[in-house]
């Protein structure tokens, strides 16, 4: 594909002609400038290029964002403080221009052989029809229709009077359905989610039974693919419109340290025979440690309010939370939202002390214990309080329900009394 779009470029840069390509700013464009260049001097021709947009400079800086899912190649060269992109060069050395209006690409240029980048690639708006009406009388130009979405016949039927060549060579950077399964054989992944027009069986491979028209057909489910044995199930999930998809997946914890001074900071206090604080702080990240240091003074003066994380003694924990790093602390402290203070509470609610401290108060009242429905472990029913409690032991959830705020009260003083409780400083 890419071949034939190079193909008609060179012969249009030949003769002395403008390339029209319209297209949308995204990978298969800068693909695009690399290929065109090693053709270039391939054949000893510097030819310019432009990129023409109002936005084509953001476009620019924005190339290196989630550099994570670069190729190893480009990711090597940009933490060698190279440039990842060859267009990065081209830009340095004028042969690739990111300009936002037709008038910053000079009549000379136009003149003597440039290549053109602009949107949109429907020819319906943006630049593109702009510039085919300003280079359309000359058959030496042409236009490069090469977005696969696109009709060749109907995108070029408002232009058919004029004398520019017109080229349909689509780039279909798509992966097909044998594509695919060989990419997702690579990854290997727990978790597939894929539409559900894409697994099903077409009728002819149905018909015939042939796997091989099978596996280029459609994708095939994880187990089918995947032949290795894995520790965890491996689950396809069909995707279909409104319908919701829900993964299991387990949280992930990591090690962590307290920062020395804001350990001498905080009040200990003992749960059960181990000891437990409440601590705020910033998470810092460095060289893949981290660390939960206090606020800079010198940035964040917290009101009387501040936010709360709780964390086990000893300096080291698991803890689950945002990260910044220590270039955006300055910045991301500027936003922080502080909240009231709040108290943390530590240990569980069991059943059989909340009946013994119930009769305590009053030696008539009855209460009666279930097995909760659902995820509910337990269900008390106090009739004499008209009072409901129920207890989530594994998520560390009591709810009361009762319509007497005295008896809402007297409750909730029972279950804090079997309760460390862990007030914010």
């Amino acid at each position: 594909m890419v071949e034939r779009v190079l193909s008609g470029v060179t012969r249009v840069l030949e003769r002395g002609g403008v390339c029209i390509v319209p297209i949308s700013p995204c990978g298969v464009m800068f693909d695009l400038v690399e290929a065109v260049c090693a053709a270039s001097l391939q054949n000893n021709h510097n030819i310019p290029m432009y990129f023409i947009s109002d936005f084509a400079s953001r476009v620019m800086e924005l190339t290196l964002l989630g550099a994570e899912w670069l190729c190893e190649e480009k990711i090597e060269k940009l933490y060698a403080g190279e440039d990842a992109f060859l267009h990065e060069s081209l830009l340095k050395n004028n042969l690739f221009h990111a300009v936002a209006d037709v008038s910053a690409a000079s009549a000379a240029t136009l003149q003597n052989g440039s290549i053109l980048f602009v949107g949109h690639p429907s020819l319906k708006f943006g630049r593109a029809p702009e510039l085919i009406q300003m280079l359309g009388n000359e058959s030496r130009n042409a236009i490069l229709l090469i977005d696969p979405s696109v009709e060749p016949t109907e995108a070029f039927a408002p232009f058919q009077d004029l004398e520019i060549e017109k080229i349909a060579c689509s780039i279909d950077p798509r992966l097909s359905c044998g594509d695919a399964n060989q990419f997702i054989a690579r990854c290997s992944p727990h978790n597939l989610i894929v539409p559900y027009e894409y697994i099903i069986v077409s009728p002819t491979s149905a018909v015939e039974r042939d796997d091989m028209s099978s596996h280029f057909s459609r994708v095939l489910p994880l187990h089918e693919i995947i032949t290795t044995k894995s520790k965890t199930e491996l689950l396809t999930f069909p995707m279909k419109q409104f319908e919701p998809i829900v993964i299991e997946k387990a949280s992930k914890y990591l090690d962590g340290r307290l920062d020395p001074k804001l350990a001498a900071q905080v009040t200990i206090t003992e749960v059960n025979g181990k000891t437990a604080a409440c601590v705020s702080g910033v998470l810092n990240v460095k060289r893949k440690a981290f660390v939960l240091a206090p606020f800079p003074a010198a940035l964040v003066t917290p009101p009387s309010s501040s936010m709360s994380t709780g964390s086990k003694s000893k300096g080291l924990g698991k803890r689950k939370a945002s990260l910044i790093t220590e270039s955006d602390s300055s910045s991301a402290l500027q936003s922080i939202n502080y909240q009231e203070k709040s108290s943390l509470l530590l240990g569980q609610v069991d059943e059989d002390k909340l009946m013994k401290q119930v009769k305590t108060h009053d030696p008539q009242a009855q209460v009666y214990i279930s097995r909760g429905q659902g995820d509910t472990d337990v269900f008390m029913n106090i009739p004499s309080l008209d009072a409901r409690i129920t207890l989530w032991k594994e998520t560390g959830k009591t709810l009361v329900e009762t319509e007497k705020e005295d008896a809402r009260a007297l409750l909730t003083s029972f279950i804090l009394a079997q309760l460390v409780v862990i007030t914010q400083g």
